[in-house]
């Protein structure tokens, strides 16, 4: 189908698309059952946050488990630590070309590029991020869905041992653009409250932990989540690194599960006496329908592993941008 204008004239997203995310998964066994998985849940498309085979290249096992999925769905990624891009750039063009695949900016040889699919607008991050890419693509979106992906993220961005290695900066410009942003690297599954300005008390989380906001401004609003549990390994929670965020919605680690309960209602702290104390942590892949029940503006996500557990369910409503509306 093509993109279809709404009725505020911005560009719709084709009813109830859904989209896969993974990253970090290796080409083992492990990653041939996300990607059944996928395939038994219907997407319309992949997106892979970086760390593919962990090889220098696709190797075979790796290019026989995404062969898994129907050939029509097309498999989109992006550049991570582990990866040597130059030698899975023949890949990436291949799946880009795809019917309903339209690259619109910048370069897949680059590692940053934007393409639309279905009414969707997904921007991909070279390794490090591209903050001036992601500001001119999204100032430009006529799109409701907007997507930011990269691999890479920060220690307050993720629930293990891992650094600062994408700027503040890369984010901000992904929420003021009012895109949901998809990172992996950390393998583990983390998903932010709604955020606004980064540079505030807890980087600025508000409202619901089931409820996700999207609104382009200055600043906007937006969450990020962490699927990194594509097949390569399972990692911790870092209490040392994460008992004072203020900004988890959900976590899903070797020693922590919180489902919409990890943060204190003010805001201030982890609130570990909801954490639930039974679960089985393993492999999986997030979810995202756009453009349910009817309306343009609406999303659900879930994260669901290979043993079949949902472990995570969320709403996303795009508002419109305030600043624009009130100087109209």
């Amino acid at each position: 189908m093509g993109e279809r204008a709404s009725s505020a004239d911005r560009i719709a997203a084709d009813p109830n698309v859904k989209v896969a995310f993974i990253g970090d998964s290796d080409d083992g066994d492990d990653f041939g059952r996300v990607i059944q998985l996928i395939q038994k849940e219907g997407v319309d498309l992949v997106l892979h946050q970086g760390d593919f085979s962990y090889a220098n290249g696709p190797t075979d096992e790796w290019l026989a488990a995404v062969g898994q999925l129907d050939t029509a769905i097309p498999y989109l990624g992006a550049d991570g630590n582990h990866d040597h891009w130059n030698r899975y750039v023949s890949f990436f063009e291949t799946q880009a070309q795809k019917p309903g695949v339209a690259l619109t900016a910048g370069s897949i040889v680059d590692g940053s590029y934007a393409v639309t699919y279905k009414g969707l607008h997904i921007l991909f991050n070279h390794e490090g991020g591209d903050v001036p890419f992601n500001q001119q693509v999204l100032t430009d979106s006529p799109h409701i869905w907007k997507l930011c992906t990269w691999h890479h993220n920060r220690r307050d961005f993720q629930p293990g041992s891992k650094g600062d290695e994408v700027t503040l900066e890369n984010y901000q410009a992904c929420i003021n653009g009012g895109a949901l942003i998809a990172t992996g690297h950390e393998h583990s599954y983390s998903r932010s409250y709604s955020l606004r300005d980064l540079s505030a008390a807890q980087h600025g989380a508000y409202g619901q932990p089931d409820v996700m906001e999207l609104t382009p401004g200055n600043p906007g609003s937006s969450f990020f989540f962490v699927s990194g549990l594509g097949g390569r390994s399972l990692r911790d929670y870092s209490a040392r690194l994460h008992d004072g965020d203020g900004w988890w919605a959900t976590i899903f680690t070797e020693d922590r599960y919180c489902r919409q309960t990890c943060t204190a209602s003010d805001f201030s702290a982890q609130d570990q006496s909801q954490d639930i104390s039974s679960y089985a942590f393993t492999f999986g892949a997030l979810f995202i329908d756009f453009g349910v029940d009817d309306d343009p503006n609406k999303g659900r996500g879930y994260f669901k592993t290979i043993d079949g557990d949902i472990v995570d369910e969320f709403t996303i409503v795009v508002k419109p941008n305030q600043l624009a509306e009130s100087q109209k």
